[in-house]
Protein backbone atom coordinates (compact mmCIF):
# COMPACT_ATOMS: atom_id res chain seq x y z
CA UNK A 1 0.00 0.00 0.00
CA UNK A 2 1.29 3.34 -0.55
CA UNK A 3 1.23 6.49 1.23
CA UNK A 4 -1.45 7.99 -1.27
CA UNK A 5 -3.69 5.10 -0.31
CA UNK A 6 -2.95 5.06 3.48
CA UNK A 7 -4.38 8.99 3.63
CA UNK A 8 -7.04 7.77 1.78
CA UNK A 9 -8.15 5.51 4.38
CA UNK A 10 -7.58 7.27 7.25
CA UNK A 11 -9.07 10.71 5.82
CA UNK A 12 -12.59 7.89 5.50
CA UNK A 13 -12.00 6.53 8.33
CA UNK A 14 -12.59 10.32 9.89
CA UNK A 15 -14.71 11.67 8.31
CA UNK A 16 -17.37 8.48 8.89
CA UNK A 17 -15.69 8.78 12.77
CA UNK A 18 -17.20 12.62 12.85
CA UNK A 19 -20.60 11.90 10.94
CA UNK A 20 -21.09 9.66 13.46
CA UNK A 21 -20.14 11.70 16.55
CA UNK A 22 -17.54 10.10 17.97
CA UNK A 23 -14.39 11.80 19.23
CA UNK A 24 -11.08 10.04 18.75
CA UNK A 25 -10.63 9.83 22.67
CA UNK A 26 -14.06 7.80 22.77
CA UNK A 27 -12.73 5.55 19.47
CA UNK A 28 -9.33 4.41 20.73
CA UNK A 29 -11.07 3.22 24.35
CA UNK A 30 -13.68 1.33 22.10
CA UNK A 31 -10.66 -0.25 20.05
CA UNK A 32 -8.81 -0.63 23.39
CA UNK A 33 -5.85 0.97 21.88
CA UNK A 34 -3.85 4.08 23.34
CA UNK A 35 -5.67 7.47 21.77
CA UNK A 36 -2.29 8.51 21.21
CA UNK A 37 -1.99 5.51 18.76
CA UNK A 38 -5.40 6.07 17.57
CA UNK A 39 -4.92 9.69 16.40
CA UNK A 40 -1.78 8.91 15.01
CA UNK A 41 -3.51 6.65 12.58
CA UNK A 42 -5.93 8.81 11.56
CA UNK A 43 -3.45 11.25 10.91
CA UNK A 44 -1.75 8.85 8.62
CA UNK A 45 1.87 8.32 10.36
CA UNK A 46 0.81 4.85 11.57
CA UNK A 47 -1.59 1.85 10.38
CA UNK A 48 -3.19 -0.47 12.91
CA UNK A 49 -3.28 -3.78 13.22
CA UNK A 50 -5.73 -5.88 11.10
CA UNK A 51 -7.56 -7.09 14.27
CA UNK A 52 -8.65 -3.54 15.12
CA UNK A 53 -9.13 -2.61 11.52
CA UNK A 54 -11.75 -4.83 11.40
CA UNK A 55 -12.94 -4.03 14.34
CA UNK A 56 -13.16 -0.28 13.61
CA UNK A 57 -15.09 -1.13 10.08
CA UNK A 58 -17.57 -2.98 12.40
CA UNK A 59 -17.93 0.23 14.77
CA UNK A 60 -18.15 2.68 11.97
CA UNK A 61 -19.73 0.17 9.59
CA UNK A 62 -17.27 0.60 6.89
CA UNK A 63 -16.69 -1.78 4.35
CA UNK A 64 -12.90 -3.00 4.36
CA UNK A 65 -12.96 -3.13 0.82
Amino acid sequence: MDKKDFKEISLRVKKRREFLGYTQEALAEKLDISYSHYSKFENGFVFISLEVLINLSEILNLSLD
